[in-house]
């Protein structure tokens, strides 16, 4: 059984990853997030919206087993009417702690094994109670390097796994050209698929709208397209209507991602440079990172040194990141990217052998079944 905030198939990154990671996988799934309840298309999904409103008048429903919570407490007739049949165990991927402890208790209530993966870190994870849910799991899973080294400090006696996003056997096959003549009728595209953030990208995606909007109004064949959600929505707003930028959407279905893969020349991703803000995300994983690589398209990665991003790129040798916020350096290197093409080609080709002999989709998900199986 898994429990999550997203269902597997949302367009966002915690429903790609679990749509990647269990696909083929037969499961019930029980989430906690109302504003993902349009993509629960699987037969097998369950809406449970934990936390509840805390006000009295909900405290019927709860009592009548109609609703799963109400101020903290877990309701033993909603998991009843719910749940039928064997649950070998407790799949909790989860990014807040009220769905850690909401699976948790559906696995003592069953009895059965609960296995945690934690895919966004905050400090509300290593509060003394949500520690010794994590501490009584059979299997404790997160999504980087960097997120196990912090757990490492506060349960040094625990084993901890790192399972991401990996890059679909589809992403291998992309590159088409060997080098490029780019031109008004052929342009350099520039591409990033995926949510943009405030939090997550401010002071950094700004910087390669930016120059990307200076080298077109230059006259240089450049464009920037983006594809997902911005949030909020206003965020990139003197940006989005400059010329040689363009930004198309969320996109569904989600199987139209590898004809823009295929067509791009660049991949993109940027993690913001504020002080304030990469602190709490210096531990994430992006989604794409390895089907932008596997895919051998060049990837620029423009991210701060303490960040996952960072490490990722150091740890496998990888020539991809601007790790000083610059748009000189990045007009730098879109201007050489657009001169000759066949170097960068050269390095995106490096980059996917790698990514394809350790992060394939196929081998991230073998590891995870094992966990599940075991």
């Amino acid at each position: 059984m898994l429990v999550t905030e997203t269902p597997p198939g949302t367009p966002n990154g915690f429903g790609v990853t679990l749509e990647n990671l269990l696909l083929g996988q037969k499961f019930t799934t029980i989430f906690t997030d109302r504003n993902f309840i349009k993509h629960s298309k699987r037969r097998d999904t369950i809406f449970a919206q934990v936390p509840n409103h805390y006000a009295r008048k909900y405290a019927v429903p709860f009592v009548l087993g109609i609703t799963p919570e109400w101020r903290g407490k877990y309701s033993k007739k909603w998991l009843k009417k719910k749940i039928h049949g064997n649950v070998s165990n407790v799949y909790a991927f989860v990014y807040c702690t009220q769905t850690l402890k909401f699976g948790a208790w559906i696995a003592e209530e069953l009895g059965v094994d609960l296995i945690i993966h934690i895919t966004d870190f905050s400090n509300n994870f290593i509060e003394k109670n949500n520690l010794e849910i994590i501490k009584r799991s059979s299997d404790f899973i997160v999504i980087s390097e960097r997120m196990k080294k912090v757990f490492q400090e506060f349960i040094p006696d625990k084993f901890i796994s790192v399972i991401h996003n990996g890059a679909a056997k589809k992403c291998f096959n992309l590159v088409k050209k060997q080098n490029a003549n780019f031109n008004k009728d052929n342009p350099f595209k520039v591409v990033y698929i995926g949510s943009i953030y405030k939090e997550m990208h401010s002071n950094s995606i700004e910087d390669i709208l930016f120059v990307i909007n200076k080298l077109y109004d230059e006259g240089l064949p450049i464009e920037f397209h983006g594809y997902g959600n911005i949030e909020p929505k206003d965020f990139l707003n003197e940006f989005t209507i400059r010329k040689g930028i363009n930004h198309h959407g969320i996109i569904m279905p989600l199987e139209k991602k590898w004809g823009i893969m295929q067509s791009s020349d660049c991949f993109v991703i940027p993690s913001t440079f504020s002080k304030s803000l990469k602190q709490n995300y210096q531990y994430s994983f992006p989604t794409k990172l390895c089907e932008y690589l596997g895919s051998g398209k060049p990837t620029l990665v423009y991210a701060p040194e303490d960040s996952e991003l960072f490490d990722f790129i150091n740890r496998n040798k990888l020539n991809i990141i601007l790790k000083e916020r610059s748009k000189n350096m990045l007009e730098k290197i879109f201007r050489s990217m657009i001169k000759d093409y066949a170097p960068f080609l050269k390095e995106g080709k490096r980059a996917s052998l790698l990514i394809k002999a350790s992060y394939e989709n196929e081998i991230l998900k073998k590891k995870l079944n094992y966990i599940l199986q075991r």
